[in-house]
């Protein structure tokens, strides 16, 4: 029999052992799921009206589930709102559950929250599809076992990593292969290149800067933004490195050209993926395609390291599209509570709204260069106290 309990901060000193306990326990674990990961973007991005709830599911005496959500209450309704903490910071997460155990915990929580926060919604956005809990709600839906809807959002390009570079060259269209190949000569005339990676915090700090000078100084120069001009951002990713780095899950790596850093990434390694978090490049070397070289360095280092996946990161972007990739679709999920009535129609049709507004009316927006245009003009004119 399933119990769960309500845990409101991360004040139990022995949370953390038993959450990443749980973690090493449950299917394809994720460095997003991770107690530290998710406690950094409670500290740096909650909300004043955002209210913390870990649902912990217990079979007997064993932790078999914990869910990091927060809470958002609509007034005058009292209308709840329910997401994974940092799902709108982040590319993607998931159900942290004991591997088997996904249909009993889902099911208890949903019971739980129709008990005790009705009316409410809760939307469980990016979930890997190959994920069990994926899995488990995707056929709940189609059974009619819980309330609510699904729908596929966005990938993620992976690439599992063969046990050569030889065969990883085999993965790689032969029109970027020679593309790569050209620059790396052109660059290698100016200068030796090579792919180094940050051999203390002191350094990785160090670095940490050049990329987000680099990063604000690319996308600026496009018209853009950068995520990483805003003060939140910055702090968000120093903290995590700072927890990180000495646990070999954090890393900068920087494409030297002599002694001049080229191109950066901000990576993340865990349970034998590395994640392509956060790349950036010098723009003043841009004719040189950096950032293709970067990638194919990384992909060498990882290959060297014996990790099984390259995460891309979210997103179908063109250049990931070069690699003979598997796309991994994003699954978000609506789940609602079950009373009818009044609130029940109003809890439906918001989320028909966020859902149309999702797949329908931004995808349509973004056709347009003058919406997207706008789009980039507002979120450069932010202040960093907004970020």
């Amino acid at each position: 029999m399933i119990r769960i309990e309500l845990i409101r901060d991360f004040q139990d000193p022995f949370l953390e052992e038993k959450w990443n306990n749980l973690l090493d326990l449950s299917y394809e674990p994720l460095v997003f799921q991770r107690y530290d990961w998710v406690k950094k973007c409670w500290k740096h991005f909650s909300g004043h009206n955002e209210e913390l709830c870990i649902f912990a599911a217990y079979d007997n005496s064993e932790l078999v589930g914990l869910l990091p959500l927060k809470r958002k209450k609509l007034k005058p309704a009292n209308y709840n709102m329910f997401s994974f903490v940092g799902s709108d910071i982040y590319d993607y997460t998931d159900f942290l559950i004991k591997k088997g155990e996904e249909e009993k915990v889902v099911k208890e929580v949903q019971i739980y929250l129709n008990k005790n926060y009705q009316p409410f919604r809760f939307v469980a956005r990016n979930i890997l599809e190959d994920s069990a809990s994926c899995r488990y709600l995707s056929f709940a839906l189609k059974e009619n076992r819980i309330n609510g809807w699904g729908y596929s959002e966005d990938v993620v390009p992976v690439l599992r990593l063969p046990n050569s570079k030889e065969a990883l060259r085999s993965v790689m269209k032969k029109s970027l292969r020679n593309d790569i190949f050209r620059q790396i000569r052109h660059l290698g005339a100016q200068g030796k290149l090579t792919l180094e990676r940050c051999d203390s915090l002191e350094k990785a700090l160090q670095m940490i800067d050049i990329f987000f000078l680099q990063h604000t100084e690319r996308w600026e120069s496009a018209k853009g933004y950068s995520a990483y001009k805003f003060g939140k951002r910055k702090e968000f990713a120093k903290d995590l490195l700072a927890d990180f780095f000495d646990r070999r899950i954090a890393n900068v790596f920087f494409l030297l050209l002599g002694s001049r850093p080229i191109a950066t990434c901000f990576a993340l390694m865990f349970n034998g993926r590395f994640v392509y978090l956060s790349p950036s490049y010098d723009i003043n070397y841009a004719n040189y395609s950096p950032g293709k070289i970067l990638l194919y360095k990384l992909t060498e280092y990882c290959v060297e390291e014996n990790y099984r996946i390259f995460d891309f990161g979210i997103g179908k972007e063109p250049y990931k599209l070069q690699w003979r990739c598997d796309l991994s679709n994003l699954r978000t999920f609506f789940i609602f509570s079950e009373g009818k009535g009044l609130m029940g129609y109003l809890v439906k049709a918001r989320t028909r709204l966020s859902m149309f507004y999702m797949l329908k009316l931004l995808p349509f927006c973004r056709k347009f260069k003058f919406a997207v245009y706008l789009w980039r003009l507002y979120k450069r004119k932010q202040t960093p106290s907004n970020g």
